[in-house]
């Protein structure tokens, strides 16, 4: 999806409805494939194009306050907010294979019974996606076409084109990942690379329809990509790692529990305790390496300055958008 060269120079409130409507029919397209065991990726697919549909939204709140409300994008975040757990088990299952496999054996059984968790998580996580699909979903994208399939024409006032609108939108957005990005300074900074890393997803959906149209517009993509697959890597290790870290404290409280009791212990029950903390603990240990891993790759290409290539480039793809004037 990108925007035409003449649409540039047309009504920033036509253009900006005429995208988002076309996300939409993206939004709604990739739904059709939820629940397709064959179709790995669906709830990948399904997720990106919310997440899209909902980036431009929100960055043109202003320009489509008057006809789609705010009950319909709290509705669209409590269908995005449901995808987050199915993508969370996928990518720990993932995780947890690649390990189980390097381990040779060693805490088959314990690993196992943290996949037979997850892959339970993941499957009543797809169940509740799909029954949050068919529940909210039609009824909202219907809600939020008719929102978009008109606007409010004030005579007093010019047309801005949609390039000028861009080109701010742009710029701020570009600021904001390149002050949030500044305030990640060390891998216990989690707060701020999380913060870093929506403002950086942000400003690529608001780059992104520029591709084909504006120069360098597609190459700064990719680089935005890069830049959030980083703080994504470090991102998911941390989530897993708190995760990992609670279901030790579980299996840790449950065999103190055991011991103070007065009946009978089960050597087997306490072996399988002690396999499932071992565990734990190297599973917990690896995901630490691999946080600061991902913090140096993270420092190395972008933090300290590495970035700011990145906003230039954004500010020079504003500039080009300024550029264009009516024929």
């Amino acid at each position: 999806m990108s925007i035409a060269p003449t649409a540039l120079l047309d009504s920033k409130q036509r253009v900006i409805r005429v995208v988002a409507r076309e996300l939409l029919a993206k939004v709604r397209e990739k739904s059709e494939n939820l629940g397709i065991d064959e179709d790995r990726d669906a709830i990948h697919g399904f997720r990106v194009a919310l997440r899209r549909l909902r980036s431009w939204i929100r960055a043109f709140n202003d320009e489509l306050a008057a006809t789609v409300s705010p009950k319909v994008q709290r509705r669209l975040k409590r269908i995005a907010g449901a995808t987050r757990t199915s993508r969370d088990c996928e990518v720990h299952i993932n995780w947890l294979d690649r390990f189980a496999k390097s381990q040779r054996g060693r805490y088959g059984k314990a690993a196992e019974w943290l996949l037979d968790d997850l892959r339970a998580q993941k499957a009543e996580a797809d169940l509740e996606l799909r029954e949050t699909v068919n529940k909210r979903l039609e009824r909202t994208a219907s809600q939020l076409a008719h929102g978009l399939s008109h606007f409010i024409v004030n005579l007093d006032e010019p047309a801005d084109p949609m390039a000028f609108a861009l080109a701010t939108l742009i710029r701020d957005h570009a600021i904001a990942a390149s002050n949030c990005l500044s305030k990640v300074a060390s891998v216990g900074d989690r707060a701020e690379a999380h913060d870093a890393r929506i403002a950086v997803k942000r400003l690529r959906y608001i780059v992104e329809p520029l591709g084909g149209t504006i120069d360098d517009a597609d190459a700064l993509v990719d680089d935005l990509s890069k830049l959030q697959d980083e703080l994504g890597a470090l991102h998911d290790a941390q989530i897993f790692g708190s995760e990992i870290a609670r279901h030790l404290a579980k299996v840790l409280a449950a065999s103190t529990s055991v011991a103070r009791t007065d009946a009978p212990t089960d050597d087997e029950q306490v072996s399988t305790a002690s396999d499932r903390a071992d565990a734990l603990r190297a599973i917990s240990q690896r995901l630490h390496r691999d946080e600061v891993r991902a913090f140096k790759s993270l420092g190395e290409k972008w933090l300290s300055g590495g970035a700011d290539d990145l906003w230039l480039r954004a500010d020079n793809i504003a500039s080009a958008l300024e550029s264009k004037r009516p024929s």
